[in-house]
């Protein structure tokens, strides 16, 4: 079977077909999606299992859960772009240490002064995953916990208030948007 440029299954051409309402996806590439999700998950498997396949049964039951469990969460669409994700991790660990350094030379310096309180910041994602996740993230990260959102109003409550909490908000915010697509 020949094939053209800028075509699917021998001729089809995708720029005339729409994506079926369900998955979000071409058919063809719907299945290059299928196999990504499973390969995503697969490695994180591995990664979580430190290379040890011994229990392979229980990795192929949560790589088939985790992987069924994210159509229904985030339905046609892919789940991260790689480098975006990469970027992320490095950001969280690196204000993760700093943070904890900062936090413990608050708490155990000699003049201990916190000023604990309640900042808000506004999130310009939109509602869902995430805010989600930059609230969870917030929440990992030394000196901070996310109390609630409203309205896209991120309640932060910080061990001192002369912490750079929005400035640190407002980069993990950019980090998040990106490897999840969710920009404002």
């Amino acid at each position: 079977m020949r094939r053209f440029p800028g075509t699917l299954n021998g001729g089809t051409n995708t720029e005339n077909r729409q994506p079926d309402p369900d998955t979000g996806c071409i058919e063809g590439i719907e299945i290059i999606e299928k196999l990504t999700r499973v390969a995503l998950f697969s490695l994180a498997w591995w990664i979580l299992a430190e290379g040890n396949l011994q229990p392979w049964w229980f990795g192929v039951f949560a790589i088939i859960a985790t992987t069924s469990a994210s159509y229904y969460l985030v339905p046609g669409r892919q789940l991260v772009a790689p480098l975006a994700i990469l970027s992320f991790v490095g950001f969280f660990l690196w204000n993760s240490l700093k943070g904890g350094i900062q936090v413990a030379r608050l708490a155990l310096g000699p003049q201990s002064n916190l000023r604990p309180g309640i900042v808000e910041y506004m999130l310009r994602v939109p509602p869902g995953t995430a805010q989600t996740i930059i609230a969870g993230s917030l929440g990992l990260m030394p000196g901070t916990l996310a109390v609630q959102i409203v309205d896209s109003k991120l309640s932060i409550h910080v061990i001192d208030i002369g912490m750079p909490v929005l400035d640190e908000a407002r980069e993990l915010e950019k980090h998040v948007a990106r490897f999840t697509g969710r920009n404002s």
